[in-house]
């Protein structure tokens, strides 16, 4: 009986081990988290970082956003400082041929105001004065006509003294101051002015300023004989009634017939009815053996025609006159 009941003190203390351990264990259970519950949750600390992270990459965002608009704002400024100063360039280009266009077209002015002055100061000569007494050698050619045709050689060797052609041809015209119109032609019938075809030109210092001036740049076609141009003349120009000259300006004539032309002009001048002394044909011819072909030829032309038509035949020597060869 004693020891049953120390069997069972025995087995009663073993039950409250155990009870104690399990209650342990509860007690753990109880008081540590388990599973996604034992996650610690952020403080208010770090929830303050992660604000002022996300406010500094908002605020970087920005800033690199408004440095790439100006990197594309300077780009563009670049490119535009580029095209100025191309059109700058261009500026500068096209001011510096204006300035040498305008500087040539001002020697052009005083060089033809200088030839105006001339042309004035002939035309104001005292009324008294005797053209037909002008001490050159132009001297003794009537000058009565009304209207006054130049009937030019424009061939390769006239161009080579061009300028003692054109000096001569002024000298020349110098002798009417008083012309009513006045026409100027290849001497093979080409009209110098375009748009000017079978009229006469009103006479007047600036239209023989200009038609000098044109006959400086003039290069027409030329076969070296008269002939076309002074039935041209006579055929689109004469006016019945009215006083016309015509002054043939050559240095050679390739041909070798003579009478034919004669009756070639005079056959123009009775189909146009030209009255008796209402037309004079007057010459100015050049001796120009190192470029002409037959001055002889010319001469003799020259000489039968004006004699035939009541002018005066003038031989010149460029290398005589007092102006350079040009």
């Amino acid at each position: 009986m004693q020891k049953k009941e120390q069997n069972q003190g025995v087995s009663v203390s073993f039950l409250d081990v155990i009870a104690c351990a399990f209650g342990a264990i509860v007690l753990l259970v109880v008081i540590l988290p388990i599973g996604s519950s034992s996650v610690d949750k952020p403080s208010a600390t770090d929830a303050f970082s992660m604000s002022q992270l996300l406010l500094l990459s908002e605020t970087i965002d920005a800033d690199l956003a408004r440095l790439l608009n100006e990197i594309a704002e300077n780009r563009s400024l670049a490119l535009s400082i580029a095209d100025d100063a191309k059109s700058i360039a261009d500026a500068n280009e096209s001011l510096a041929a204006t300035i040498m266009h305008t500087r040539s077209e001002w020697d052009k002015t005083k060089a033809q105001t200088e030839q105006l002055a001339r042309i004035l100061e002939t035309q104001e000569m005292p009324s008294g004065s005797d053209f037909n007494e002008v001490a050159t050698e132009l001297s003794g050619i009537p000058v009565d006509a009304d209207y006054l045709a130049f009937v030019i050689d424009t061939s390769g060797s006239m161009q080579g003294i061009w300028g003692p052609v054109i000096r001569e041809v002024e000298r020349m015209w110098m002798l009417y101051p008083e012309l009513k119109g006045f026409q100027i032609l290849s001497d093979n019938g080409h009209y110098l002015q375009r748009g000017s075809e079978k009229r006469w030109i009103p006479d007047s210092p600036v239209n023989r300023l200009k038609a000098i001036t044109q006959i400086g740049n003039w290069s027409a076609y030329s076969n070296s004989s008269p002939v076309e141009g002074i039935t041209t003349a006579i055929n689109d120009l004469y006016l019945g009634g009215q006083k016309m000259a015509i002054v043939v300006v050559g240095d050679d004539y390739n041909g070798s017939r003579f009478e034919g032309l004669f009756d070639e002009i005079e056959a123009q001048v009775e189909n146009r009815t030209v009255g008796e002394g209402t037309l004079r044909i007057h010459a100015l011819g050049f001796w120009n053996p190192g470029g002409s072909g037959a001055p002889r030829n010319f001469t003799i032309l020259m000489r039968e025609l004006t004699r035939r038509y009541h002018g005066a035949f003038v031989a010149l020597d460029p290398n005589a006159l007092s102006f350079p060869v040009q």
